[in-house]
C-alpha cells in the first residue's frame, strides 16, 4: 500500500510538471519584453536594447544603448539621441548627441559623416536635407563666408542647396575635414526653412528623421506574439508563448495549444486509469487468493488430513449445542459433547468473537495439529468453516431494521411509527442478536485408538480436553447456558 501511495504521489506530480512545461512561456517570448531607458521610449522590434534585450528580439543594425536614461543610436560612429519613435510610422526621431545641450559654442569636431544603409534607413522626407561640416581649413575664408561659422570654433556649415558651398568649399582648401550632416529643414508649419544670414546653428541642433526597413511586425503583435529575428537563417519570426513561428502564431498557437491540452489531459487520464486499474487488479488478486485459500477449506471435504463437516452435521451431532451437552470450558470457548453420523463420539470446541483469527493461521495450524501425536492429547479429527452456515437471523434483523427506517422515512405522518414502536422494534432485534455468538469449531477425537464408541466417551469426559488453536471462526445461534459468550 505504501509503494501504491508513492507512485500515485509519483504519477501526480509527473502530470503536474507536464501539464506546467504545457502551459510555460517560450523563453525567447519573455526576454522581447519591450523595455525602456528611462526616457520614455518603449523599445522593441525591430530595436533591440544592448545587453538588456536578447539580440533576437530587434533587426541587426537596429540596436540601441542606455546612457544617462536616453536611448542612442549609433550610425557612422556617432551617437545620436532617439526623441521619438513612431512604430506605425516606421519613423524614428534622431538627434545628435553634441547639440542635446543648451550650450551655444558647440564645436563640431566630433561628428563624422554619416552613411546609411539603404536596406535599414531612408531619410524623413524632402525637407531632411544634408549640411556640410568644413573644419581645418587651410587657406584664409572670405569674410563674405564667416556667417557659416559655428560658435567660436573654427567649423564652417553649409546647405547642400546654398549658392554658396562651391565658394566655401574653394575657400577652405584641399586640406579641410567635410563632413555631412542629415537634418530636418522643416520650420514646423510645412515649409522649408529658410537660414536668415548663414545662422545655421539653430538648424544643427534640429532633431531629423529616419524611416527605417524591416519586416512588418503588426501581424504577429495582433496574433499576440512579439517580433524578433533569427540570425541564423537571417529571417523573421514571430516569438509566442508556446515556440517561434514564421509570421504570425494566433491560429497556429490555439492549434498547437489545444492540442497540447488534449494530449496532455488524455495521457493524464489514461496513465491514471492504467494505474487504477493495475491497483485493483493486485487487490483483486490478492483477495481472490485469499478467499480461493478460504474455498479450499469450504470446499474440500478433508484439509491436511483432517476431515471437514458442515454446519448442519455439528448441529447434528451436539443437538442444536445443546447446554445439556457442555463438557466445560477451554481456553478459547465451550466444549460440547456430539455423536457423528457414523457414531463416532467427539468434543466440538465453539469459540467465541473475541477468538478471530485469519484463514492462513488456520491453515497453518490445522496443518500443525494433524501432525500432533501422544498418548495424552486428543489429537484434531475434523474442523469446519465459517462460510458453513447459512445466517437467516442476520438477514432477518437486516430485514426487520430496513422495514423500520423505511416506515421512519414516510411523508406521512400517520404512516410513520412512534418512538416506543421504534424502541420495541429495536429492543426485539436486540434480543436476538444477542443470542447470536461467534464462534469457532473443532473437533477433536481420542489419540488412544478406542475399543468401542463408549470407550471414546468415556476416554473425552473422563479428561479436561486441551484448549485447542483457533482453527475457524463462524456465526452461531447459540441458546442460554451457563458459557459467558460475546455478542455480535
Amino acid at each position: 500500500m505504501k509503494n501504491q501511495t508513492s507512485t500515485t504521489i509519483l504519477l501526480f506530480l509527473f502530470f503536474f510538471l507536464m501539464i506546467n512545461h504545457s502551459f510555460s512561456q517560450h523563453p525567447q517570448y519573455e526576454s522581447c519584453v519591450p523595455k525602456d531607458c528611462g526616457d520614455g521610449n518603449n523599445i522593441t522590434y525591430p530595436f533591440f536594447i544592448n545587453k538588456i534585450q536578447d539580440s533576437a528580439c530587434g533587426y541587426p543594425g537596429f540596436e540601441l544603448y542606455c546612457n544617462n536614461n536616453s536611448s542612442i543610436l549609433r550610425l557612422s560612429d556617432t551617437n545620436f539621441t532617439v526623441k521619438r519613435i513612431q512604430y506605425k510610422e516606421s519613423l524614428i526621431q534622431l538627434q545628435n548627441t553634441a547639440f542635446t545641450s543648451n550650450r551655444s559654442d558647440h564645436c563640431l569636431s566630433m561628428i563624422r559623416n554619416i552613411s546609411l544603409d539603404p536596406n535599414r534607413f531612408t531619410m524623413e522626407n524632402t525637407t531632411t536635407k544634408k549640411l556640410y561640416s568644413i573644419s581645418n581649413c587651410s587657406s584664409n575664408v572670405s569674410r563674405v563666408l564667416e556667417k557659416y561659422k559655428i560658435g567660436s570654433c573654427d567649423e564652417y556649415v553649409i546647405s547642400e542647396i546654398d549658392v554658396n558651398l562651391r565658394s566655401l568649399l574653394d575657400g577652405c582648401g584641399v586640406g579641410g575635414k567635410v563632413v555631412k550632416m542629415p537634418v530636418d529643414m522643416d520650420d514646423g508649419r510645412g515649409r522649408s526653412m529658410v537660414v536668415d544670414g548663414g545662422n545655421y546653428t539653430a538648424v544643427v541642433a534640429k532633431e531629423f528623421g529616419l524611416r527605417w526597413r524591416a519586416a512588418d511586425c503588426g501581424v504577429c503583435e495582433r496574433s499576440g506574439g512579439r517580433c524578433g529575428f533569427n540570425r541564423t537563417v537571417f529571417q523573421f519570426r514571430c516569438f509566442c508563448p508556446d515556440r517561434p513561428h514564421m509570421v504570425s502564431c494566433k491560429t497556429e498557437q490555439k492549434i498547437n495549444r489545444k492540442l497540447i491540452v488534449i494530449a496532455v489531459l488524455t495521457g493524464s487520464v489514461l496513465i491514471f486509469a492504467l494505474a487504477s486499474i493495475i491497483f485493483f487488479i493486485r487487490r483483486t488478486y490478492k483477495q481472490r487468493a485469499s478467499k480461493d485459500k478460504s474455498r479450499e477449506l469450504e470446499d474440500a471435504s478433508v484439509y491436511f488430513g483432517a476431515s471437514v463437516f458442515s454446519y448442519a452435521e455439528l448441529q447434528d451431532a451436539t443437538q442444536h449445542f445443546d447446554s445439556t451437552k457442555e463438557l466445560g470450558d477451554g481456553g478459547f470457548g465451550t466444549v460440547y459433547y456430539g455423536k457423528l453420523r457414523d457414531g463416532r463420539e467427539v468434543a466440538v470446541k465453539r469459540l467465541y468473537e473475541h477468538s478471530y483469527k485469519r484463514v492462513q493461521q488456520f491453515m497453518n495450524e490445522v496443518q500443525i495439529l494433524t501432525r500432533l501425536r501422544h498418548k495424552n492429547l486428543v489429537s484434531l479429527y475434523g474442523c469446519t468453516s465459517r462460510r458453513s452456515r447459512s445466517d437467516p437471523e442476520t438477514e432477518k434483523m437486516t430485514t426487520l431494521v430496513a422495514e423500520l427506517a423505511f416506515r421512519c422515512l414516510q411523508f406521512d405522518l400517520e404512516m410513520r411509527p412512534t418512538m416506543s414502536e421504534v424502541l420495541e422494534v429495536l429492543k426485539g432485534v436486540q434480543v436476538e442478536e444477542s443470542g447470536d455468538d461467534i464462534v469457532e469449531l473443532t473437533i477433536e477425537k481420542s489419540e488412544i485408538p478406542p475399543p468401542s464408541p463408549e470407550n471414546d466417551v468415556v476416554g473425552l469426559l473422563n479428561g479436561r480436553i486441551t484448549a485447542s488453536p483457533i482453527s475457524v471462526t463462524a456465526k452461531w445461534h447459540s441458546t442460554s447456558s451457563g458459557v459467558t459468550t460475546s455478542s455480535t
